[in-house]
């Protein structure tokens, strides 16, 4: 009862295994999610925030908008970001606020 396509089957399993375990196979899937942090320095109303002197621009409907609300200057943020914090086009989509210092 030995049957070639079970032997084809374990064949191919193991090859995938192999080349799932390759280095730059792992590194490629790692997800990079752009951030900026430090302390609020101005809330200019509307859908911007201004950390660390530089203003970003919040995505609509997104948690960053409904955080937005409860903020202050002064207050320890995280930014996370849709793009390259130097992105003109980068939008804030969450914010973590950390201890007030």
């Amino acid at each position: 009862m030995n049957n070639p396509m079970s032997k084809l089957k374990i064949a191919l399993a193991s090859t995938t295994l192999a080349l799932c375990m390759l280095p730059n196979v792992g590194w490629s899937t790692r997800a990079y999610v752009p951030s900026v942090s430090g302390q609020i320095t101005a809330l200019p109303g509307g859908d911007e925030i201004e950390v660390g002197s530089h203003t970003y621009h919040v995505k609509k409907g997104s948690a960053a908008e409904m955080a937005l609300k409860s903020l202050s200057t002064g207050q320890e943020v995280q930014l996370t970001l849709d793009g390259p914090p130097g992105s003109s086009t980068a939008e804030v989509i969450a914010i973590s606020v950390g201890s007030e210092s």
